[in-house]
């Protein structure tokens, strides 16, 4: 199947809005209502079930309230609180975290507005305007090469860009000199289609051949149809040599595809290694935050993708023992915070309750980009 070839009518339209723009809305818009949902639920558990506590503002930086509470773990605390206008000296009431001692909203804090149904509608929007928009543009390119508007001739060349297969025609006015600007430069949709580089070959030309105009060509019987308006910007100036029409196919597209998808494959491969590894190392990890001792990490100092910690035993009178922790974000935490943590049976690892293992971030970073490499080449192979 080659969609390039019926590039206007309504089912290539239809087809080319499935594959290339649909999964893209429905993606974008299941992320948005798993992340409101989640954050909206995080919300509502903390106020129903956190513990409570009360505090006192003890600083206002920059209409930023800052409460000091006694956490049950930790002990004193001093962190950010949405109190709105609170003033130095209030007491409040509090609900915080007990794995994050520095997560904390007033007591009579009311979770925010649930947003799916928006986020659900705004998708529902979109699909629809965008398939509207593919079957107009589709159609206008119809009309456009089927009226009986007078075809003008100009000189083309096919070109294509550094990190693009798809193939590009500029235009240029019959009595341009070498070296000149085009009029205008289009994305074609066959991506099999190239040209003489070093030469420019006789167009009929229908539309407006200007930046952003809507322009249908023709060389011979072959139509050269646009994947959409002009581009903004020409560049690729005029060849010397003008040569007798001539489009021939690319000989390179189907061996750029066929490695592209292979590398699909082997991103694939890589993706359930990375899931193995992964699920195993959340399983163990569990296992041995369960079975291990529970302690208080007072953080030390930031590293790359850690924080050094001085950690002491829950109820412990030993002195304190210097341990790594991993964290996503080391910038978060602040010299002199403290969090409830956990120390493997043996006393070799520690990890602090506010960051359990996370299994899903390393699939993601291996699954969605093989995921849009294999979308990609099949739009490419199938000639959308």
């Amino acid at each position: 199947m080659n969609l390039a070839r019926r590039w206007t009518s309504p089912s290539s339209a239809t087809l080319r809005w499935l594959l290339g723009v649909l999964p893209w809305i429905v993606v974008v818009t299941a992320a948005l209502i798993v992340w409101e949902r989640g954050d909206r639920q995080d919300q509502t558990e903390l106020l129903a079930a956190g513990p409570t506590a009360r505090g006192t503002i003890v600083s206002v930086d920059h209409n930023q309230p800052q409460v000091s509470y006694t956490h049950r773990v930790v002990g004193a605390v001093v962190a950010d609180v949405a109190a709105g206008s609170a003033h130095v000296g209030d007491e409040i009431v509090v609900v915080y975290d007990l794995d994050d001692p520095y997560r904390v909203e007033t007591r009579d804090h009311h979770v925010r507005r649930d947003l799916m149904p928006w986020i659900v509608v705004g998708g529902i929007v979109a699909i629809a305007g965008s398939l509207a928009a593919m079957q107009w543009s589709a159609r206008r390119q119809r009309s456009l090469a089927a009226d009986e508007s007078t075809a003008f001739g100009m000189l083309g060349v096919v070109h294509h860009s550094k990190l693009s297969i798809v193939p590009r025609l500029s235009l240029y006015a019959l009595d341009s000199a070498a070296g000149e600007r085009p009029v205008c430069t289009l994305r074609l949709a066959d991506i099999r289609v190239d040209g003489p580089g070093d030469a420019c070959f006789p167009v009929e030309v229908k539309g407006i051949p200007r930046p952003t105009g809507l322009v249908v060509a023709r060389v011979g019987d072959t139509v050269l149809w646009p994947r959409g308006r002009a581009l903004v910007g020409a560049r690729h100036q005029r060849p010397l040599r003008v040569v007798a029409a001539e489009i021939r196919e690319a000989r390179n597209v189907r061996t750029f595809l066929t490695w592209l998808a292979v590398c699909g494959v082997c991103g694939l491969l890589v993706t359930a290694t990375v899931t193995l590894v992964s699920t195993r190392g959340a399983r163990v990890t569990e296992k041995w935050v369960a079975e291990g001792r529970r302690a208080v990490a007072t953080i030390v100092s930031r590293n790359e993708r850690s924080v050094d910690v001085d950690v002491v035993d829950d109820g412990s009178t030993r002195p304190a023992v210097l341990m790594a922790a991993p964290v996503d974000y080391p910038d978060d935490y602040d010299p002199g915070q403290k969090y409830p943590a956990v120390v493997r049976a043996d006393g070799g690892r520690v990890r602090l309750l506010a960051e359990p293992y996370d299994a899903v971030e390393p699939i993601l970073w291996a699954a969605i980009p093989t995921a849009v490499l294999l979308w990609w080449a099949l739009r490419r192979f199938i000639g959308a």
